[in-house]
């Protein structure tokens, strides 16, 4: 049973890459920017999975710190988030591509759905989605994205651009493709003015004073 999941997780990983391999690469960095611009002294990249807990605590302990950062910190400092759905998470995939629909109906709404998304993440792992198939597991997501919106019904255009929008489909393949050829493997992850970067230490995942210090430090 054990060798039977890892030729599944196998098999999943060679379908994306090929279905990627089409996928052209971005002239830009992607990644939803949430503060600042890429023209900020530091530039904060965050590859996240919608579907993995380590990266909705790190991105809870990276936000947090804007409520006790000062002015100075956040005027020279961009922060971008970038959906890297990984294969071994079955509703990755389509819970980015909600996030995308999302950008391209109502972007104003980016960041309170980044927050959304994460807090409501039990619905989307893998052992809650285990028991059903695509199109049930596309309903989720198109829901929740709905939620964000409050009285702003998009449940339907949603839906339609995750099931049926090749755009949707191909820009979230270029956004993984794109995190590929930079090297990223995993998530939470981190670039910083487009240099990978690891924190040495496991408050960077909740501590929002570690980032202040240690972004501070940068700027010195």
């Amino acid at each position: 049973q054990h060798e039977m999941r890892v030729l599944a997780a196998v098999c999943v990983i060679v379908l994306l890459a090929g279905c990627a391999s089409a996928a052209p690469v971005p002239s830009t960095y992607p990644g939803y920017m949430i503060t600042g611009d890429r023209n900020s002294k530091l530039v904060l990249e965050i590859a996240v999975d919608l579907a993995c807990p380590g990266s909705a605590s790190t991105f809870n302990g990276v936000f947090a710190f804007g409520q006790v950062s000062d002015k100075f910190l956040w005027e020279e400092l961009a922060i971008s988030v970038v959906i890297f759905p990984l294969p071994y998470h079955t509703a990755s995939f389509i819970a980015a591509k909600g996030l995308y629909a999302l950008y391209q109906l109502a972007p104003t709404y980016i960041q309170s759905g980044l927050y959304y998304m994460f807090e409501e993440q039990a619905d989307i792992l893998n052992e809650s989605v285990a028991p059903l198939n695509v199109s049930q597991i596309e309903d989720i997501v198109a829901r929740r994205v709905d939620d964000i919106t409050g009285s702003i019904a998009i449940y339907g255009e949603v839906l339609d651009l995750i099931e049926n929008d090749p755009a949707t489909d191909m820009d979230t393949r270029t956004v993984w493709k794109s995190m590929c050829e930079r090297g990223n493997s995993g998530t939470p992850s981190f670039f910083i003015n487009s240099v990978a970067f690891m924190p040495d230490s496991d408050d960077a995942y909740s501590d929002p004073q570690w980032w202040i210090d240690y972004l501070r430090s940068l700027l010195a």
